[in-house]
């Protein structure tokens, strides 16, 4: 079951690492140092067999962002099991849900462990379930950008804890569903939910590179040129 998972979230590296183009190109201002003359004068050396400078440097983020994922992953697999991730399960993600159930729903809802039961349905929270796949393939992509390491930090902590909140509402909607639309179940929780975290996470990294990346001066200008 563990290699399951694994195998599908690497399949999922395929759709999210096309985002790394955005992120291949170095955010941060440039510093006219002999790196960067360096590497200018290597660029036209580096078009053989139609790769350039750049796009070695885009398959070496990519590499390592691949790298990074699965490292992570089965870091967190190995403890998944234990008593860290039964209190990531039953006390953070179901009693957080249950909660947020009950503020934005106004449901009355119980908790046993990782169940949540309904008036009309309950649902067991499993472990896949929890958001982490996503918080962990953003964190990875982050960690393989050109950002600093403050921005990365600082960004793979607000994108966990945006994930974090999006996946409550994302099991909201699955529990919903199978409250009141128990049809429709399997449509929502097999395509529509999954599509809703990889492209919150998606946007998520987009948007952080965005705002991360700041616009080069006159003279760093010039000095990329040369």
């Amino acid at each position: 079951m563990k290699w399951t998972r694994l195998c599908i979230n690497s399949a999922l590296i395929i759709t999210f690492s096309s985002m790394l183009n955005s992120g291949a190109s170095d955010p941060m201002p440039l510093k006219c140092s002999h790196k960067t003359v360096f590497e200018s004068r290597l660029s036209p050396m580096s078009h053989l067999q139609g790769f350039s400078f750049q796009d070695i440097k885009m398959l070496k983020g990519v590499l390592i962002f691949f790298c990074l994922f699965i490292v992570m992953q089965q870091m967190w697999l190995s403890v998944a099991d234990t008593v860290v991730g039964a209190w990531w399960i039953n006390e953070v993600i179901t009693r957080t849900l249950a909660s947020t159930i009950g503020w934005l729903a106004d449901e009355q809802v119980t908790v046993a462990g990782s169940m949540l039961t309904g008036a009309h349905a309950s649902m067991n929270i499993a472990n896949g379930c929890d958001g982490v796949d996503m918080m962990l393939m953003l964190m990875a992509a982050l960690l393989s950008s050109t950002l600093s390491l403050k921005q990365k930090l600082l960004g793979a902590m607000y994108g966990v804890l945006f994930l974090f909140l999006i996946n409550q509402l994302r099991l909201l909607l699955l529990f919903e569903v199978l409250q009141h639309s128990r049809q429709h179940f399997n449509l929502t929780h097999g395509i529509l939910a999954p599509f809703l975290m990889l492209g919150a996470t998606g946007l998520f990294y987009a948007w952080w590179l965005a705002v991360s990346r700041q616009p080069l001066s006159v003279d760093e200008s010039t000095c990329a040129l040369h």
